[in-house]
């Protein structure tokens, strides 16, 4: 039980296969463009559901 317990801790900061979001940001530069990204994808959402 503790193992796997273990086990399953050493894994909460693994990429996933087939991910839908980002790894945790180690650095202020990846997180920037975390913030970079989610901002472009709200207005591109905004317009897109404009145009349509």
């Amino acid at each position: 039980m503790f193992l796997q317990n273990f086990i399953n801790k050493l894994q909460l900061d693994a990429p996933q296969p087939w991910g839908l979001f980002f790894q945790d940001s180690a650095s202020p530069q990846m997180e920037g463009i975390e913030e970079l990204h989610n901002n472009i994808m709200f207005y591109l959402a905004i317009i897109m559901f404009t145009v349509t």
